[in-house]
């Protein structure tokens, strides 16, 4: 069953808060790592491309059928 966005009690449109963060994420990678995990940071070859694997870890899991969620 996929969940779909309902309006707020305010009755305003949800906001998807994830997607921020996501592509924060996505693009700062490298920087997030140095910043709280410099150990780890250091340990990486970062001449070779990574690419994010998210999608992966929903089909493993028993809420991936339950879509975005919007708060």
């Amino acid at each position: 069953m996929v969940s779909t966005p309902t309006p707020s009690a305010s009755g305003s449109a949800p906001s998807d808060q994830d997607s921020p963060w996501k592509e924060a994420l996505e693009r700062f990678f490298p920087e997030f790592l140095a910043l709280l995990f410099p150990a780890i940071h250091a340990e990486i070859d970062w001449r070779v491309p990574y690419r994010s694997l998210d999608s992966e870890l929903q089909q493993i899991t028993g809420d991936a059928d339950s879509g975005r969620r919007y708060g």
